[in-house]
């Protein structure tokens, strides 16, 4: 009753942070209530957290005592599975080094124990409350196709692709993309040998044992805290009307800040840079139809999440080299994790 009260009188301070390739965005929404009264966002040349981006942050943070911090999961050790029965997830990862978390009950991201202890101990002086899956923010943005019919929905970051293909709210098939080195991170992700180095890792971290760190001891799946970023509320949400094919190919989705969006600079870099995906896409999805163990229904379309300001490069490599019907929409990735801190919060 008492926080109740603190919190009527309190703004509550957003802090959002998306790590890119070689810098960062900081993202900053003060609320009052559930209202947006000022926002803010810069970059810094950092991917850690450095003195200036920690000023940033405290010159927000010092002004309530109900901030929260929230962070996209950076790791390549990442991904998704389909369903969310322990048994089931257990056949296909190792959960002593991996922890995993249930999105509407109806599929599973998963991350590396690593991966989120060092998230954590890198911004441990201004203290993590949640971190956000990829494919979480994948699923809330596309929340109105997935589940109208079999297609392929890709989350464009400044490093990475993830990749998931959905038929009926069913999670088919999921990869986490590289793009610098092209490496693939999916379901497929501990091989013994990424086993063996996880362990080393474990064994050599500083000394610590993670089982003795609070933000993860106890935890079997994560179940008790919510740092890791499934939205259990998101059942609760108003169903969104499905857009007519008609937007979807004149691209009309959402009102975006175009200050928060970046801007590409070099054409040449930007070709490059979209054949990569492009030919990392094309083998996602050869693998897809390959692979017997998956349920490969035939995918027609593709939903893009642009987070980085793509040229038109990909649509046409997709639409010209693979025949796919293609729809773009522009996201700020900051904004969204915002909105899951927000959905984390009941605002």
């Amino acid at each position: 009753m008492i926080n109740k009260l603190f919190e009527v009188l309190y703004n509550k301070i957003l802090v959002n942070i998306v790590v890119k390739y070689t810098s960062s965005d900081v993202y900053i929404e003060v609320l009052s209530k559930s209202k947006i009264i000022e926002h803010t966002q810069k970059n810094f040349k950092t991917t850690t957290l450095n003195e200036a981006m920690l000023a940033f942050i405290h010159s927000y943070t010092k002004e309530s005592p109900f901030s929260y911090l929230s962070i996209l999961n950076m790791s390549e050790e990442q991904g998704a599975l389909s369903g969310c029965d322990k048994k089931i997830l257990a056949q296909n990862i190792d959960c002593n080094i991996l922890e995993y978390k249930c999105y509407k009950n109806q599929w599973a991201h998963y991350s590396s124990r690593v991966a989120l202890h060092d998230i954590q101990k890198r911004y441990k002086e201004v203290g993590v409350d949640y971190i956000f899956s990829p494919y979480s923010i994948l699923a809330n943005f596309f929340k109105e196709k997935i589940g109208s019919y079999c297609a392929m929905f890709i989350l464009v970051e400044d490093s990475y692709l993830s990749l998931a293909i959905y038929e009926n709210d069913e999670l088919l098939f999921a990869k986490h993309l590289d793009i610098q080195t092209g490496v693939e991170k999916d379901e497929e992700l501990l091989s013994q040998e990424m086993l063996d180095d996880a362990n080393l890792a474990l064994n050599n971290h500083d000394g610590i044992d993670l089982e003795d760190i609070d933000v993860l001891d106890d935890v079997e799946s994560l179940d008790d805290i919510d740092e890791f970023g499934d939205i259990e509320d998101l059942d609760s949400l108003e169903e969104i009307d499905e857009f007519s094919q008609n937007q979807d190919l004149e691209e009309a989705f959402y009102e975006v800040d175009e200050k928060t969006l970046p801007k590409n600079s070099n054409d040449g870099e930007n070709f490059n840079e979209d054949y990569q995906r492009f030919s990392l896409i094309q083998s996602s999805l050869g693998h897809y139809y390959s692979d017997e163990k998956y349920d490969s229904k035939f995918v027609e379309s593709v939903y893009v999440a642009d987070g980085i300001g793509l040229s038109d490069d990909l649509r046409r490599y997709l639409e010209e080299e693979m025949f796919l019907n293609v729809y773009i929409r522009k996201m700020s990735i900051c904004t969204e994790v915002a909105e899951l801190a927000k959905m984390e919060l009941v605002l």
